[in-house]
């Protein structure tokens, strides 16, 4: 029987320190501590059963380290696997940034094409439909007709003013034929403004804005 103390009884038995802790508290070694040092009983039975499991946890080390390439293999692959996922994120932040520049150009010369639009049919809009000159009426900005008279107002929606198709009517037109005050036809322009490019009604032709004959504008 031996008493020998922590480091030593770890070399004696081929185990780590912390093992000999490990073993001090779950009782399966005996000790004593004398001012406050803990030395270690160890007999001939205890160094043989720890000789024997060093020798088996030799005997599996081999299997460990097949392991631990294994593993190493693996950290290698998922590296090799991230950085590719990196390079494909890169690609598609590329290819987004193209496509909203792209989107973006094409916005910018749509909005821009309909500003043009909107603002010449405002400039249109801001003209007297009918002009007076040396005391006498002119005839309206987007009819095309030299002379002007009451019985021109009649024949008009039949004949003199509408488009190529018959369906439709000029502007100027429309708020004669309906008798429209200057306030009811202010009215009907700003609707007109408004609905432009949306409704099925109003078309814009040449400069020239036409009306549904048929139809009324709310």
């Amino acid at each position: 029987m031996q008493k020998l103390c922590v480091a030593d009884a770890a070399t004696h038995l081929g185990i780590t320190k912390e093992a000999i802790y490990n073993r001090i508290r779950r009782g399966t070694l005996e000790f004593v501590e004398e001012n406050g040092q803990k030395f270690i009983i160890i007999d001939s039975e205890d160094s043989k059963k720890t000789k024997k499991s060093s020798t088996k946890q030799t005997k599996k080390v081999p299997s460990s380290d097949i392991f631990t390439d294994y593993l190493l293999n693996q950290i290698d692959e998922l590296k090799d696997e991230n950085a590719k996922l990196h390079k494909q994120k890169d690609e598609l932040y590329e290819q987004k940034e193209q496509i909203l520049i792209q989107n973006k150009e094409e916005i910018k010369q749509i909005y821009k094409e309909k500003d043009d639009k909107l603002r010449y049919f405002l400039a249109l809009l801001e003209k007297p439909l009918i002009s007076k000159q040396n005391g006498e009426y002119l005839a309206p900005i987007d009819v095309e007709i030299t002379e002007y008279d009451e019985s021109s107002t009649q024949n008009m929606s039949r004949n003199d003013d509408v488009s190529d198709d018959k369906k439709w009517i000029k502007f100027s037109t429309y708020c004669m034929i309906n008798n429209l005050s200057l306030k009811d036809e202010k009215k009907l322009k700003n609707i007109i403004l408004s609905k432009i490019d949306t409704s099925k009604r109003i078309k814009l032709k040449n400069g020239i804005v036409y009306i549904r004959r048929d139809k009324k504008i709310k």
